[in-house]
């Protein structure tokens, strides 16, 4: 929740925590055939299962050009120059 009310990607004073419950966790920790763990498997922490609400910032695709650029979601970058090139999109 932190970050995404950090990306400007987002508009982090709409975005609100919708529900959050622990659960046990679903990863299973299994060992080669033949192996041992002294001890045994270790009990795993539970997890929480979230659903978070939030907006699409106002940000012009320009403006987050180059953060897209620095994340390197080029498929998008590269659809996005496309668009503007094409006058679909303005700068």
């Amino acid at each position: 929740m932190l970050l995404v009310n950090q990306s400007p990607f987002f508009n982090g004073s709409t975005t609100r925590l919708v529900s959050a419950r622990l659960q046990d966790n679903p990863t299973r920790l299994v060992v080669a055939d033949g192996s041992s763990v002294p001890g045994g498997l270790p009990d795993l922490q539970p997890i929480v299962q979230f659903s978070i609400e939030t907006r699409l910032s106002s940000a012009t695709a320009s403006e987050l050009l180059p953060l897209l650029k620095a994340n390197d979601a080029l498929g998008l970058v590269n659809r996005i120059e496309t668009l503007t090139e094409q006058g679909v999109i303005r700068p």
